[in-house]
């Protein structure tokens, strides 16, 4: 299943917002994606933050079930 598939799964199950909490960026407990780069993207380029947020979203373990079983679940 190819990077984009996956990022369609994801974003059929999931709003963006809801993945950025769940990947722990927003309360800035996930060094991975809560970093100062990723905060400049953010106001800066919003079209790579999105891309590089949605790369780290699909290797999370926390979405793996839901990309291999495409389906939305209680996490």
């Amino acid at each position: 299943m190819s990077t984009t598939d996956k990022i369609k799964i994801l974003l059929k199950h999931y709003y963006f917002h809801e993945i950025c909490e769940i990947m722990g960026y927003d309360d800035e407990s996930n060094e991975t994606v809560a970093t100062d780069e990723m905060r400049r993207l953010e106001k800066e380029d919003y079209p790579l933050f999105f891309s590089k947020m949605m790369e780290a979203a699909i290797i999370n373990g926390n979405f793996e079930e839901v990309i291999a079983n495409n389906v939305r679940l209680p996490i």
